[in-house]
């Protein structure tokens, strides 16, 4: 990923540490890059990337490299940032974005993905169900919302803020299939959680 921008590792390293909104205080030392670049989705390219620090612990990013679908490359960055910055702004979390380049933005890689409907526990429901009642609010329908969210450490977070969610202003039709996918214990848990959302009025 990083390899992109390396045409002077030493000054990237210094790029890093004066310009990118870190989440650790540690200076980066070292960057390694994690696979190559792949098709994330019908508007990205993504690849991921480590940021080795001097505390001798790490930051594992991902770029995601827009491709033009309807709208360029540079517009489909800036309405992915729009709706982060929207989204995130209701509680749900978000990745964190350490910085944008000219149609590529680098942020907190989330590991790991949604449990399927059936094996899903009623406390990632419950986010499920809060982070649809913040996107209702928008007037927002998600349209693969199992595979917009992912996890880390227990918590969802929203990873996807492109053309899968679309504007509506009917919620009954998708939050009932989504609901309806699971568990008795895990579809009210998603029915709490949609109905508290995050305490945001």
């Amino acid at each position: 990923m990083l390899s992109e921008y390396k045409l002077n590792e030493s000054q990237l390293l210094e790029a890093i540490n004066r310009k990118w909104v870190r989440r650790s205080a540690g200076a980066v030392i070292a960057i390694s890059d994690v696979g190559s670049w792949r098709r994330g989705g019908s508007e990205t390219y993504v690849a991921e990337g480590v940021l080795a620090l001097s505390e001798n612990t790490s930051e594992h990013v991902i770029a995601k490299a827009f491709v033009g679908w309807g709208l360029s490359p540079e517009q489909q960055q800036v309405r992915s940032e729009q709706r982060r910055k929207m989204i995130g702004a209701r509680g749900v979390p978000v990745p964190h974005l350490y910085a944008t380049y000219p149609a590529v933005s680098i942020e907190q890689f989330i590991p790991d993905e949604m449990p399927s409907p059936d094996l899903m526990q009623a406390d990632v429901a419950l986010q499920m169900g809060k982070i649809a009642r913040e996107l209702a609010h928008l007037k927002l329908r998600p349209t693969e919302l199992w595979a917009d969210i992912r996890l880390n450490e227990s918590i969802g977070y929203l990873v996807d803020f492109g053309s899968d969610i679309v504007s509506s202003d009917d919620t009954t039709e998708w939050v009932f299939l989504l609901q309806s996918k699971l568990s008795r214990d895990s579809a009210d848990a998603f029915n709490r959680g949609f109905g508290v959302g995050f305490l945001i009025n």
